[in-house]
């Protein structure tokens, strides 16, 4: 108890008003460093303001997390400031409990932060707290964008709270009339968007501790297909999930379920049995921790099991320390955990791929496109298909399987490496030419219900593949009917050249090759350029148009004598009749047809 003696340091007895006794003791010497102390900070580093500036609060910040590694660092900062502040105003008035108050600080800390664990699916996220505003996040009054037909839309947060609140009164109604197959149809799917964009992991939020806090999550940008799709998740799931609302540095609203319950991801474990790789071992190894932290009597060989096994699922972003740290720092001692072999236990899931798996990857990792190349000739469509995953090799793995399917599918596929340097870390499976991603399209329209938002952009392969069956390369309305269909749903947006570029290149490409045709008639040029018309004995011109396209008469004779032996007018009426039976075909399957129409120009035929 020598620590609180009161012993005097410094006395002073003045004859004054009977004999005055003043006296510094080791306490009041205590509190009058501390008070300079504070007061010297608050001068040099406040500027003489009661709260810090944002240098000194970052400093606090970075500080906390390296003590609670947790999500609610922010908060804590938050309640050291208002503890500084509160210290600063009592020892202005000249009261003296920074020792108690730093004692009664430090006490609660930890219950503190038990007890914001509890109101995580409540609050708000961390980046509406954040110490200094992002710019993107406070432009517009606040507001952010979602993605309707792939264009960003402004909307405010309480609107987009509405907005899912509607959808998810849509997805009961809905989940209502589901049967069986449907059910199970859509939980292969959901397992194929969380492969994608899920997560499963979790921390631990003291670094002297090996209580494990798990999470599991999926997420995806928002758009009224996606909310919708979440919604379903969260009516088939049992309403167990919460919604979670932040914005990217677009300003675009991101939303997840998630769930941070022990006794919710149990159950969802099973549900997400389709996965592979890290987050099929991911989801038993949270089972295995939940198992191993029921023991009673946990000796250090399990808590260090516990450690490894969590350890492996923190987020890289969130260790704060390496391994043999976290071990030491909650057992007091150093141990080997090289020779705690666990992590081979667990192995890769055996289950076989399915199209709608793929397809749930799809719609969180992949991406159809339809690159457009300029010969100098005419142009070529050319679609492509795309899965991008990080650079590991896990992903390597469940990727070669893919490829693997979809060859017993009689679908080529091959696997890339990101060529830049910011891509490096990502690898891609990849379908082209239009036999192979048609028939993978075909297989993926089997389940076009479940396209949600990748919709708009799969709309423009169902009149891709149609006009594929007509040499639309050499058709002037045939290429500008499916350039508008690329461009005008924005179905594309980072195509590397506009609407009217490609329209004028195609334009003159087909003006100046059918003069040239026409003007020569070399039978060589008339079979390049004037497609589905040929000469036959030198009487006629005949017009074959393809069998797919169900015009009758499929082959239609235009003789040089009904013309007045003109080749010139017969050729005219040939052109005149093939472009108007496809623009008729056009129209009738839902292409837009231009104004310009191919083999008007003036020509002679010598």
């Amino acid at each position: 108890m020598d620590q609180f003696e009161v012993r005097s340091l410094l006395s002073l007895d003045v004859p004054i008003l009977g004999n005055i006794h003043l006296y510094i003791s080791n306490i009041g010497m205590y509190l009058i460093i501390s008070f300079l102390i504070i007061l010297i900070l608050n001068i040099l580093v406040a500027n003489n303001k009661l709260v810090s500036n944002y240098w000194s609060i970052s400093h606090m910040y970075l500080y906390i997390q390296k003590l609670f590694s947790s999500n609610w660092c922010i908060y804590i900062t938050y309640f050291f400031i208002c503890t500084y502040m509160m210290s600063f105003t009592l020892l202005n008035f000249g009261l003296y409990f920074q020792d108690l108050l730093g004692l009664f600080l430090f006490q609660v800390i930890e219950y503190f932060h038990n007890l914001l664990d509890l109101f995580t699916p409540f609050c708000c996220n961390k980046s509406f707290l954040s110490l200094k505003s992002n710019k993107s996040m406070t432009q517009k009054n606040g507001l952010g964008y979602i993605l309707i037909n792939n264009k960003k839309t402004l909307i405010s947060k309480s609107n987009l709270l509405k907005l899912i609140k509607t959808q998810k009164n849509k997805a009961i109604l809905s989940v209502q009339n589901w049967d069986a197959k449907y059910f199970k149809d859509f939980q292969i799917l959901v397992n194929g968007v969380f492969q994608a964009e899920g997560y499963a992991g979790g921390s631990f939020p003291f670094i002297s501790k090996y209580n494990f806090n798990p999470t599991i999550k999926i997420s995806q940008n928002a758009s009224i297909p996606s909310i919708y799709f979440l919604c379903l998740l969260w009516v088939v799931l049992g309403q167990n999930l919460s919604f979670n609302i932040f914005k990217t540095s677009e300003n675009i609203y991101h939303i997840s379920l998630f769930t941070r319950s022990w006794k919710i991801i149990l159950k969802l474990i099973p549900y997400f049995s389709f996965v592979y790789g890290n987050k099929y071992r991911g989801l038993i190894m949270l089972k295995n921790i939940y198992l191993l932290m029921l023991n009673r009597n946990l000796t250090n060989e399990t808590i260090t099991k516990i450690i490894i096994l969590g350890y492996n699922l923190v987020h890289l972003s969130m260790k704060r320390n390496n391994l043999k740290e976290k071990i030491k720092a909650v057992l007091n001692e150093e141990l080997d955990h090289k020779k705690f072999k666990i992590l081979n236990n667990y192995k890769e899931n055996n289950r076989p791929l399915s199209i709608l798996f793929l397809l749930g990857v799809i719609l969180g990792d992949g991406n159809f496109s339809i690159r457009i190349r300029d010969t100098g000739k005419w142009l070529w469509f050319i679609p492509k298909f795309r899965i991008a995953q990080k650079n590991t090799l896990n992903n390597k793995i469940l990727l070669d399987n893919m490829v693997n399917f979809l060859k017993a599918l009689s679908i080529k596929s091959y696997i890339t490496v990101g060529k830049k340097k910011e891509n490096n870390r990502l690898l891609y499976l990849n379908i082209e030419s239009i036999v192979h991603v048609k028939a993978f399209y075909i297989l993926l329209s089997e389940h076009s219900k479940w396209f949600f938002w990748k919709k708009l952009q799969f709309s423009p392969l169902d009149k891709y593949f149609l006009l594929s069956n007509v040499a639309s390369r050499h058709w002037t309305n045939g290429q500008l009917a499916l350039l508008w269909e690329i461009y005008s749903n924005n179905a594309f947006p980072n195509m590397k050249n506009n609407y009217e570029f490609w329209k004028n290149k195609i334009e003159i490409y087909f003006k100046n090759k059918l003069e040239q045709a026409i003007s020569t008639c070399s039978e060589g040029i008339t079979k390049e350029y004037l497609f589905y018309i040929s000469i036959s004995k030198d009487k006629s011109w005949v017009v074959n148009l393809p069998t797919g396209l169900k015009i009758k008469p499929k082959a239609k004779y235009f003789f040089f004598k009904t013309y007045e032996g003109s080749k010139e007018k017969a050729l005219r009426a040939a052109i005149e009749y093939r472009d108007n039976s496809l623009n008729n075909w056009l129209i009738n399957n839902g292409f837009k047809v231009l104004s310009r129409r191919q083999g008007r120009q003036k020509f002679q035929i010598n």
